[in-house]
């Protein structure tokens, strides 16, 4: 395949001990697409879910806990964003952390809309993450108003104590301002922070 081939390349620049995989993805009903790739030695890593709610005229307000606070996530702040999301996600599987090169490219798209992000801070530390997004050119193509909540992060001694839900709720009653009927998110369906629940 010819992305493999330029894959190949491109991984011969890097160092030899760092681990190489092609990591491709297949929708449900791409029955043919799964059958080439199984046939060229490809095999399941993981399942995951696209979900969408289909309204935002009943987004619960829910409270943060006690000395937790949303701030404006300000051009100072993205690296500490960067490197918190990076460390509450290592124990995701196959997660790739971003790296700085990536969230420079990230920061040219459309979808890079820092006034959507839900930023959680507990003092001079960043405890979760929310980052919405809304791809305009997609939703024209579909007509559709679907805004986005992505790359959800809570770090591990905060988890359990709502702060998800909560940025998850204030960043949706946000996309709802923007005029979006609609909000989606992908899901890794083993996520081992049980982060499927959550979101269903």
């Amino acid at each position: 395949l010819w992305a493999e081939r330029q894959g190949r390349e491109m991984a011969s620049a890097h160092p030899g001990e760092t681990r190489k995989l092609f990591h491709v993805f297949a929708d449900q009903g791409e029955d043919h697409w799964r059958s080439l790739l199984e046939s060229n030695g490809y095999t399941v890593f993981r399942h995951g879910f696209k979900m969408v709610r289909a309204t935002l005229d009943d987004v619960p307000d829910l409270p943060l806990p006690a000395g937790i606070e949303v701030r404006k996530a300000e051009p100072e702040h993205y690296e500490k964003i960067r490197l918190a999301w990076n460390e509450a996600c290592k124990d995701m599987r196959g997660q790739l952390p971003i790296d700085d090169e990536n969230f420079k490219a990230w920061s040219e798209f459309p979808t890079f809309d820092p006034t959507l992000w839900q930023i959680a801070w507990h003092g001079d530390d960043i405890v979760g993450t929310v980052f919405g997004m809304i791809n305009a050119k997609e939703n024209e193509m579909n007509g559709r108003n679907r805004g986005m909540t992505e790359l959800i992060s809570v770090a591990r001694p905060w988890r359990g104590k709502g702060i998800a839900k909560a940025l998850m709720a204030r960043c949706m009653a946000e996309l709802k301002r923007r005029g979006m009927t609609e909000v989606g998110l992908g899901v890794d369906a083993e996520n081992p922070s049980g982060a499927l629940q959550l979101y269903e």
